[in-house]
């Protein structure tokens, strides 16, 4: 199976993005402050999900 259509891996990078929107969506910063969450969530180190 090709590395394209491999569910196990598109389901870990589809973890791996909800792990950093999913504060985002549950609770969204105030009006004006998603810049800064942007920001704090850049800063942060993530693991590769492969």
């Amino acid at each position: 199976m090709s590395d394209a259509h491999d569910p196990l891996k598109r389901d870990r990078w589809a973890r791996l993005r909800f792990a950093i929107i999913g504060g985002l969506l549950a609770a969204p910063p105030a009006p004006g402050d998603l810049q800064a969450a942007l920001n704090e969530l850049a800063a942060r180190t993530w693991r590769h999900p492969l």
